[in-house]
């Protein structure tokens, strides 16, 4: 979206005091998805809706963003004098582009690594209390493992909605559907854990006859 953004806008464009000199007045299509377009409406008349998820309307003064259900808007900040090329900035862009991906990628791993491990912590707990609670063995080392591979089943079905978005077979919707479906699965498979774990023995055992009890 990016680079349609910026070949889009062929000529260079002005912002003095947070007000854009556009060339011309006239509304038009920028860039346009499934789920997000970018206008150029420097008067925000709001005529010209297009059937994206998000639109992003770009005014002389303002930013307008239409949403499923809401509208909102925002001023340039008064702060932005300058002067823009977007040959520039797609050259610039282009030449960033694996370092950004590249970064993105490994920060979205690690993240997700850490996050993992830290939800495992509160998920070990968790468990722990609940083991205690309906009389289960709480063996730390089975119910940390256990903590740990019962996030692969949500994480997996969050992956493949990724994935179908990413292919356009899911849309917004459905994807953050998944999202939440994959932390219900978690929270599932985690309140049965407890009861996959041993019995606690009892602590005394009482025998039928009372007589053979003190032996």
């Amino acid at each position: 979206m990016v680079r349609g953004l910026l070949e889009t806008w062929n000529k260079p464009v002005e912002c003095r005091e947070g007000r854009w000199l556009w060339p011309n007045e006239e509304a038009r299509v920028l860039i346009e998805t499934r789920d997000l377009a970018v206008v150029l409406d420097p008067g925000l008349t709001g005529e010209m809706r297009l059937p994206a998820l998000f639109e992003v309307h770009l005014g002389q003064e303002r930013l307008r963003l239409y949403g499923p259900t809401s509208v909102w808007e925002w001023p340039y900040p008064r702060s932005w004098t300058f002067r823009a090329d977007p040959a520039t900035w797609l050259a610039v862009s282009e030449a960033w582009r694996p370092f950004v991906l590249g970064a993105l990628g490994l920060g979205v791993a690690t993240g997700l690594l850490v996050v993992w491990r830290m939800l495992g912590i509160v998920y070990w707990l968790g468990i722990l209390l609940l083991a205690v609670m309906v009389r289960r063995v709480p063996e730390t080392g089975r119910v940390w493992r256990m903590a740990m591979l019962f996030q692969l089943p949500g994480a997996w079905l969050f992956t493949a909605a990724i994935v179908g978005y990413g292919a356009g077979a899911v849309d917004l919707f459905s994807l953050a559907v998944a999202w939440g479906l994959h932390w219900m699965l978690t929270w599932l498979l985690m309140g049965m854990a407890p009861f996959l774990l041993p019995r606690r023995a009892s602590a005394c055992t009482v025998s039928d006859n009372p007589f053979l009890a003190h032996r």
